[in-house]
């Protein structure tokens, strides 16, 4: 297997990161949400930066953040943090692929698709992109390099664009003003940025892929954090100066604003390249997190000494068992976007749940970091920092966003806490059966 460079930390990192699909999530509350955009960057990112590279180079192990929970606090917290990733991940997933769909759809009719429509296109994208990581690494991972180069182009296209259009026309669509407070509904979208800046675990999933890993984790990933900080607040900005947040479409605007881009500019003729690249920077970031969590989760496994269909690896070394059982729950997850009132609805449940559990797996990580390599006050203060952002952040996300505009917002409230209860107990259950196989094995 090639060895990961410190461009292959970069692109895993970027990749995973810049979900161009989180840019309109941002950009969707003005102010407010870029606001907390930023207060998410500073009080989550920089933390989860520091925390990774350290736990990534003290623990040179592949099993990235079950390794650094179980070193820390036994192996049953290991495997409820890796649970907690694992499971975040699946849920997620229909979200990312109903971004990459809603945005395929939106360049044939603008209008709402079918649902019927909609979900069998998500599954299909699905079942192709877990048959692609069947094959090795050093093949998969060539996919988030073009879609981190891809993300970064699209991103600083916007945002050059959005620049030029600036200081041409200098008065912007949706004037942004300061907020004077903020409702729970407003701070409900915070948990949801948490859940977009996170991803620099992944490269802990890794780290026996590279070559030296205390050199090169303490180089890239400060790097990649400060590319992810520039393209998210940036291209975020300038989609909410441009586009009034009542015409902003959350799953396809990224799309939206270059269509807005080209036909200001007029350049049509190159529009629907860029379109292709957004859906393959998307698609990237969807298969980067795909295999990452599933072998951490296959060391988990090993580890407890469980052999069964779940935990089998092909020719390749890569873990089939892992994908499958990610491919059946992903498949039943879809069928929520038939069942819920509509699939804006589904989609910020989803989120919602997601963001909330990376929240939570952070925590753990966080707690990690402060027993193992938090040896100086700055250090641990960083990682306190960190931790409090993440309860603080799980604690808001029962609440249904502002920008949902629900009928009632209890149906949804409830939805998140039924979702929340059954997978902590699930994680819990998980790592009390992993323990006892361990412990009778």
């Amino acid at each position: 297997m090639r060895r990961h460079s410190y461009f292959m930390l970069i692109a895993i990192s970027v990749s995973a990161i810049v979900n161009l699909r989180g840019l309109a999530l941002m950009a969707s509350g003005g102010l407010t949400s870029l606001s907390l955009s930023l207060l998410a960057a500073i009080c989550f990112l920089i933390p989860s930066t520091y925390v990774c590279a350290k736990l990534s180079t003290h623990i040179l192990k592949r099993g990235g953040v079950y390794e650094w929970v179980r070193i820390a606090f036994g192996q049953r917290w290991g495997f409820i943090a890796i649970w907690l990733e694992w499971v975040n991940n699946v849920v997620e997933f229909p979200a990312t692929l109903a971004a990459i769909v809603g945005m395929f759809l939106f360049l044939i009719n603008p209008a709402p698709p079918p649902a019927g429509l909609f979900t069998l296109l998500m599954l299909v994208l699905l079942w192709l992109a877990l048959w692609y990581n069947h094959y090795p690494l050093r093949i998969s991972s060539w996919l988030n390099v073009i879609g981190s180069i891809g993300t970064v182009f699209i991103a600083t296209l916007i945002i050059i664009l959005g620049i030029i259009w600036l200081i041409s026309s200098p008065h912007p669509v949706q004037p942004l003003t300061a907020p004077s407070s903020y409702s729970l509904g407003q701070l409900a979208v915070f948990v949801s940025f948490i859940g977009a800046y996170s991803g620099m675990q992944i490269t802990g999933f890794h780290t026996s892929d590279v070559t030296d890993p205390r050199h090169e984790y303490a180089i890239a990933l400060p790097i990649a954090a400060i590319i992810i900080i520039v393209i998210i607040l940036g291209a975020s900005t300038v989609m909410a100066l441009l586009i009034p947040t009542t015409q902003l479409n959350v799953i396809a605007g990224v799309e939206q604003m270059v269509q807005i881009f080209f036909e200001h500019f007029r350049l049509p003729s190159i529009g629907m390249a860029i379109s292709i690249l957004i859906l393959i920077s998307i698609l990237a970031s969807f298969s980067a997190w795909l295999i990452g969590p599933a072998r951490g989760m296959q060391v988990a496994l090993e580890e407890a000494g469980v052999k069964n269909l779940f935990s089998r690896l092909n020719r390749f070394q890569m873990p089939i068992g892992i994908l499958w059982l990610q491919g059946i729950i992903t498949t039943a997850l879809i069928g929520t976007f038939v069942l819920l009132p509509t699939i804006k609805t589904a989609f910020w449940v989803m989120i919602a749940i997601t963001s909330q559990f990376t929240a939570l797996m952070y925590v753990l990580v966080f707690a990690a970091g402060l027993k193992l390599i938090a040896k100086s006050f700055l250090g641990k203060l960083i990682c306190v920092i960190g931790l409090l952002t993440c309860l603080l952040g799980f604690a808001v996300g029962v609440f249904a966003p502002s920008a949902l505009k629900l009928v009632t917002y209890r149906y949804y409230t409830l939805t998140v806490l039924i979702g929340d209860v059954i997978i902590i107990l699930l994680g819990f259950l998980f790592a009390k059966m992993i323990t006892r196989h361990r412990e009778v094995s």
